[in-house]
């Protein structure tokens, strides 16, 4: 069995309902609605176009779905451990409704400057150290040099590349990625999740 790993991209930014944006609160194209509390019943959002079917296509060729993220809000006092937790077993729901199994997900709520004394440390599972990778590997024997990371952050790539992962594509939506890609020793570019996908599945057919 192998991993694919991939800081959630796949998601439009949770809006609209009232919950705290925390999908990816270290990114500048996702909002953060940091005093908003909501039953998590309400939670909304949507993934972007192809994610769910890309899931789909390397679930059926026999790819483990792992989500490594960083969430270094919790460490900010923006959001708690539990909205995370929340919001990842919604995440899990849907995508078991469209017949997708994610096999884990973890997250690192650590930050050096965080102001919850708890999470504040210096840690080796915030990305780009490979802590969180190496644990996915060992919990769910997977054989990381067989296995493919898609990520929208140089400090993936990084994380990928120390945790041994074979193959590491850097996702984003401009030329800047592509350049981007070159310069932090990624295996490709992709302007999408599908589209990483795609390029995943004709590399591992040849």
């Amino acid at each position: 069995m192998k991993l694919i790993t991939w800081n959630v991209n796949g998601l439009r930014s949770v809006m609209g309902k009232g919950f705290p944006d925390f999908v990816n609160a270290e990114q500048p194209d996702f909002l953060l609605l940091q005093e908003t509390k909501v039953d998590p019943a309400t939670v909304d959002f949507e993934w972007l176009p192809g994610a769910i079917d890309a899931l789909a296509q390397l679930q059926r060729q026999g790819y483990a779905l792992v989500v490594v993220t960083n969430q270094s809000g919790v460490a900010r006092g923006l959001y708690t451990l539990a909205d995370v937790e929340r919001l990842h077993a919604h995440l899990r729901a849907d995508l078991q409704a469209h017949g997708v199994e994610l096999s884990a997900i973890y997250a690192c709520p650590h930050h050096p400057d965080g102001v919850v004394p708890a999470y504040r440390l210096d840690c080796a599972c915030r990305k780009p150290m490979p802590g969180m990778i190496e644990q996915a590997a060992h919990e769910h024997g997977l054989d990381l040099a067989a296995s493919c990371l898609f990520g929208d952050k140089v400090s993936d790539i990084e994380a990928g590349r120390r945790a041994g992962v074979g193959r590491c594509w850097l996702i984003g939506p401009d030329i800047g990625t592509e350049i981007a890609a070159r310069g932090c020793g990624a295996d490709g570019s992709a302007t999408s999740l599908a589209e990483a996908a795609l390029s995943a599945a004709s590399q591992r057919a040849a």
